[in-house]
């Protein structure tokens, strides 16, 4: 993945936190911080990218480390492997990743199982709306 397109993807990412709502529930405003890795599950339109672009917001603010936002469903991020796009963000100096709709990459369980174990100092907050293809995954995310 190109420094460029990094770019690109972290112009996306602030015009979604800047369209994030100024009020949220009590339970995302009393959670102060998220653990190195977080995976969200749930139907579509209940707030997970929401609770997590909050989150990456939040993460800036206390640690002064970027995170960025990508989906897996993204077209444009074209048929490199995940772990070859999340190693090279985290390569270009960002201290954590969100990925949404994790499922639509290819081999994404072992993908993140080797990003997991590679990078260990880095943050990987993962959110998918299909949890029966999250539990079919099949790398060890133990």
């Amino acid at each position: 993945m190109t420094i460029q397109r990094i770019a690109e993807l972290e112009v996306a990412m602030k015009r979604r936190i800047a369209s994030l709502p100024a009020r949220f529930r009590p339970f995302v405003r009393h959670r102060e911080t998220l653990p190195r890795t977080t995976m969200l599950t749930g139907p579509r339109g209940v707030g997970k990218t929401t609770f997590l672009l909050y989150h990456a917001q939040k993460f800036f603010e206390t640690h002064r480390e970027r995170m960025l936002y990508l989906s897996a469903d993204n077209p444009t991020l074209g048929s490199e492997g995940l772990y070859e796009i999340v190693s090279s963000i985290f390569l270009a100096g960002y201290a954590g990743i969100i990925i949404d709709e994790v499922h639509f990459a290819k081999d994404w369980s072992i993908h993140l199982k080797a990003l997991y174990d590679d990078f260990p100092k880095y943050t990987l907050w993962i959110s998918d709306s299909s949890s029966l293809c999250l539990r079919m995954g099949k790398g060890d995310l133990s």
